[in-house]
C-alpha cells in the first residue's frame, strides 16, 4: 500500500510550523530594553518612595532626553531602545537622593539604576531669625534643595560637606559646611556691590566659586546691588556680550562693599 503523496506533503509543513515555532534547547529570549529604577536605603533594601521627579540628562549638552513625575513605589520603568549616555537625575521635596554616575545603556537588554535614598543627620541650627529660610548644595546630591527649619535644626545628608544659603530678608550668606553637627546662621549683612558708572549697559554673571552659586543682573551704568557674604571661595564677575561671557573676570573676596567703577 502505497502513502498517499498529498498527506506527506501536509504532514511536512506542519512539521515545519511546529517546528519554527518551538525555541531551540538553551536558547534565550531577548529581554526587553528599558530602564528599571530601583529605589532603595543606605543598606540595600527596597524603599518606598511618592512625588519623585525623574529626568534623564544628556551628560555633554544637558537636554533632557526623557522625563518622568509623580514617580511612586519601589521600582519605575522606562522604556529605552537607545545605546545614548545619559545621567539621572532624581528629585523629591522631602528626601536627600545620591547623585547617579553617567549611564551607559546598550539599547537591547534593560538596564538597572539603584536609586540610594540617604541617610540624613540632624543639624542643629544657631541664630536663627523669624525669617531664616536655608538651601543646601552638597557633593552627594544634585541642585541647591530647601531644607526645612524645624526646631532651629535642619537634615542633611550623611557623610558629606557642602555649602549652605542662608536668607533673612534681604541679608544673604554662603557658609562652607564640612559636616560640623552645629551651623551658626546669624545674619550679617551682605557685600554691596557699587558703581556710579560701571561705564556698561547689559547683563552680568555673578558666580561664586566653588559652590557654583549664581545670579545675572541687569546693568544701566550704576550699580548698587546687595550680594550673599560667602565663608570661603571667592566671587567671579563676568560681562556677558549677547549671552556669551567676556574673557576677563573681575575677582572679589568677602567683604562689606566692593566699588567697580575702575573694572
Amino acid at each position: 500500500m502505497g502513502v498517499n503523496p498529498f498527506r506527506l506533503h501536509t504532514l511536512l509543513v506542519l512539521f515545519v510550523l511546529v517546528l519554527s515555532s518551538t525555541p531551540l534547547h538553551g536558547a534565550e529570549v531577548p529581554e526587553p530594553s528599558g530602564i528599571e529604577f530601583r529605589f532603595i536605603d543606605s543598606s540595600g533594601n527596597p524603599y518606598p518612595v511618592a512625588d519623585i521627579t525623574i529626568e534623564l540628562i544628556d551628560p555633554w549638552s544637558g537636554r533632557v532626553l526623557s522625563a518622568a513625575t509623580d514617580v511612586q513605589g519601589t521600582t519605575y520603568s522606562i522604556g529605552w531602545t537607545s545605546s545614548e549616555s545619559f545621567r539621572p537625575e532624581i528629585f523629591t521635596s522631602d528626601l536627600h537622593i545620591e547623585r547617579s554616575d553617567v549611564i551607559h545603556p546598550n539599547g537591547t537588554n534593560t538596564t538597572i539604576v539603584d536609586v540610594k535614598i540617604l541617610t540624613e543627620d540632624q543639624i542643629n541650627l544657631t541664630g536663627v531669625g523669624q525669617t531664616t529660610v536655608i538651601r543646601t548644595l552638597t557633593n552627594r546630591t544634585i541642585g541647591w534643595q530647601v531644607n526645612p527649619i524645624d526646631d532651629d535644626s535642619i537634615h542633611l545628608p550623611n557623610a558629606s560637606k557642602g555649602w549652605i544659603e542662608i536668607r533673612d530678608g534681604e541679608q544673604i550668606q554662603l557658609t562652607e559646611w564640612n559636616g560640623e553637627n552645629e551651623i551658626d546662621v546669624m545674619s550679617i549683612g551682605n557685600l554691596r556691590l557699587m558703581a556710579s558708572n560701571s561705564y556698561w549697559n547689559g547683563s552680568m554673571l555673578i558666580r561664586h566659586s566653588p559652590s557654583g552659586w549664581s545670579e545675572i543682573i541687569e546693568v544701566n551704568g550704576a550699580i548698587d546691588y546687595l550680594m550673599p557674604r560667602i565663608s570661603g571661595g571667592e566671587w567671579h564677575l563676568w560681562r556677558l556680550d549677547n549671552g556669551e561671557i567676556e574673557a576677563h573676570a573681575h575677582i572679589i573676596d568677602d567683604a562689606l562693599f566692593e566699588d567697580i567703577e575702575a573694572w
